[in-house]
């Protein structure tokens, strides 16, 4: 657990000398992340109901916050290639958009063809509730089967996180 611990720190801290982050990142890591919250889940703008998401061994949280460029911070199309690459039974990807007009984001989705499920969370209560950033505009986390948080950074923009999301999930190397 240390290795994953201090690979993921060192992968979060490459990109920047901010102590602060370092710190902030220290005290995530094993953090238990609580879906116990009322959100709609879409996929390319219509409802529906993916409870399934959950139970899987590992899951890949992307939390969007409603500052700064949404589309320059989360490109789908990005996300789209990755969960094609890391295609696996045990793996899920929860999308957690807390905006209060998802148009611009239904116009993203329809533009990138992403058809894969979004939860919608305009009164950001999931982030309250979990205790999770305010401030920035993208958040991903790598969680397990606990629901505890194991990895915290943006496979689709590090090629080291990607290499170590994969290792984990896959379980080779």
């Amino acid at each position: 657990m240390k290795w994953i611990i201090a690979f993921s720190l060192l992968c979060l801290t490459s990109c920047s000398n901010s102590i602060e982050k370092y710190w902030t990142a220290v005290k995530m890591f094993g953090k238990k992340i609580d879906f116990n919250v009322n959100m709609q889940a879409n996929i390319l703008g219509k409802d529906t109901t993916c409870t399934d998401v959950f139970n899987k061994e590992y899951k890949i949280l992307v939390c969007v916050n409603p500052h700064g460029c949404s589309s320059c911070q989360l490109p789908l199309y990005g996300w789209k290639q990755l969960i094609d690459t890391l295609n696996d039974e045990k793996l899920a990807f929860i999308f957690v958009i807390n905006v209060s007009d998802f148009s611009l984001f239904e116009k993203m989705e329809q533009t990138n063809k992403f058809s894969y499920p979004v939860f919608y969370d305009p009164d950001a209560k999931f982030v309250a509730q979990n205790a999770l950033s305010k401030t920035k505009t993208v958040q991903v986390l790598l969680l397990d089967k606990h629901n505890k948080i194991i990895g915290i950074g943006d496979p689709v923009k590090s090629q080291s996180i990607y290499e170590y999301y994969r290792h984990v999930i896959k379980g080779d190397g």
